[in-house]
């Protein structure tokens, strides 16, 4: 089956193996053996020769989003018997609640996922659920992200040799970065805060002098920068509300860095069971942070399990899953 994955990136390009990291629906496409990416500008008569077509669902509000759902639109009503991939980017939530939507694409939205997806592959067993009573014609899967491991566990360290240093997120809209250090200032002044968007930056002085802290600022940079200073941490406290691909939750496992997330993200309950947590309950990420701070036995363990368990998140690992997805369809 040949699959052609479509995205807003402006290039025709072949997808190579080593451009998988930090790229999550270009790697969720080569699982499925996506090797080409074509634009979403190009017109459907581009995938003519495609079997099949990989669109990830982004989070983004900007003039391309409508034009995916009629691409797609375009290409199932064209051929019928061909298929439609979708991939989940963002929160669940996010276009069933986000006001800035709108309703012509919303309602676009519906159309397509109603009746023209053939498989949607959520991030999280809630998530598949909910997708469930939308998608009538096909099916719904949950799909694990997968990150190129082999990339990430050359930055681990070993824990013995670090500083105690608790990671928390800046003050974006979706990690809850105020919550965290918050948290963490209660109980330690060494905090290193990883920038997650261009736009939070301006935001640290103010916050960090009501909370009487001058954390360490990593701004916003390359994967590779980021994992360097990412490795640095001994714990990371991320209670993001938005449950959805678990990147730094995986990163951080690989690496052996125990992380307080977000109970409905299946990666942090998969890795880190000991550590998930409600996103608003401070009481628990507190006691659980000096658990993690004061009790290397408890740290180990935990430590010890996300270890075993990061490989699943691979590359080679989501590309068996594919297979599995494909045969339960009968699509090989």
């Amino acid at each position: 089956m040949r699959v052609a994955t479509v995205s807003c990136r402006e290039e025709y390009y072949p997808i190579e193996r080593d451009q998988l990291r930090n790229v999550n629906d270009i790697a969720a496409s080569w699982c499925f053996g996506s090797r080409t990416h074509i634009p979403l500008s190009a017109d459907v008569d581009v995938l003519k020769d495609y079997d099949c077509v990989f669109y990830t669902m982004s989070k983004q509000i900007r003039s391309y989003e409508k034009r995916w759902m009629e691409l797609l639109y375009e290409f199932k009503s064209k051929w019928p018997k061909k298929k439609v991939i979708l991939h989940q980017e963002a929160e669940v939530e996010f276009y069933l609640t986000h006001p800035a939507t709108g309703w012509d694409v919303l309602s676009g939205w519906i159309e397509v996922i109603f009746d023209k997806v053939d498989l949607l592959l959520a991030h999280n067993g809630r998530d598949t659920i909910v997708y469930k009573y939308f998608v009538e014609n096909g099916m719904v899967w949950t799909w694990k992200t997968v990150q190129d491991i082999d990339e990430i566990t050359p930055y681990r360290k070993d824990y013995k040799s670090k500083e105690k240093v608790v990671g928390v997120s800046t003050y974006d809209g979706r990690a809850n970065g105020m919550i965290g250090i918050a948290v963490a200032s209660t109980v330690t002044q060494n905090i290193t805060q990883i920038t997650r968007s261009d736009y939070s930056d301006n935001r640290c002085e103010f916050i960090n002098e009501r909370f009487s802290v001058s954390p360490k600022i990593v701004p916003l940079s390359g994967w590779y920068d980021w994992l360097s200073n990412l490795t640095n941490l001994y714990v990371y406290l991320h209670p993001m509300p938005a449950a959805s691909a678990g990147r730094d939750t995986i990163a951080c496992a690989a690496l052996g860095i125990p992380v307080i997330g977000n109970k409905n993200l299946d990666a942090q309950m998969h890795l880190f069971p000991d550590l998930a947590v409600e996103v608003f309950d401070v009481r628990k990420m507190d006691y659980t942070l000096q658990d993690l701070l004061s009790n290397e036995r408890f740290y180990t363990r935990v430590r010890d399990k996300a270890l075993s368990g990061f490989k699943y998140y691979g590359i080679e690992a989501g590309v068996e899953r594919a297979k599995e997805v494909m045969n339960v369809l009968r699509w090989v």
